[in-house]
C-alpha cells in the first residue's frame, strides 16, 4: 500500500469499493499492521531533526547531548579532550531542536 510517497506492508484482510456518485468511488481496505506502521512512521519522522543533531562532524556526541541537558537547565559540563568545547551555535540549536519535539 503507498500513502503518499511512503509504501507500507501489511496483510490485506477485506477491501470493500462503495460508489459515492457517478464520479467518485470510496475504498475501503482492512490491512492488519499498518495503523501501527503509520503511527511509526510519523513518531519517528518528527524525530528526525533530533536524530540530526545528535552528532556531526561539527559537534560530535556527546556535545548535543551535554547543549541539550543545559537548555533544560541541568548543570553539565564540557566534553573532555580531545573534544572540549562546543561549538557556539550548539546550543541555540538544542533549543530549536527542543521545541520542535514539543
Amino acid at each position: 500500500v503507498t500513502v503518499g510517497q511512503v509504501r507500507y506492508a501489511g496483510t490485506v484482510e477485506r477491501g470493500q469499493m462503495i460508489p459515492q456518485d457517478d464520479q467518485s468511488l470510496l475504498v475501503h481496505i482492512g490491512i492488519r499492521n499498518l495503523n501501527m506502521t503509520i503511527q511509526q512512521t510519523r513518531i519517528n519522522g518528527g524525530l528526525i531533526e533530533s536524530y540530526e543533531f545528535a552528532g556531526s562532524d561539527d559537534a560530535p556526541n556527546p556535545m548535543p547531548s551535554k547543549a541539550i541537558l543545559r537548555v533544560l537547565g541541568i548543570k553539565v559540563g564540557n566534553c573532555r579532550a580531545p573534544l572540549s568545547f562546543a561549538p557556539d551555535w550548539l546550543e541555540p540549536r538544542a533549543r530549536e531542536v527542543l521545541s520542535a519535539l514539543a
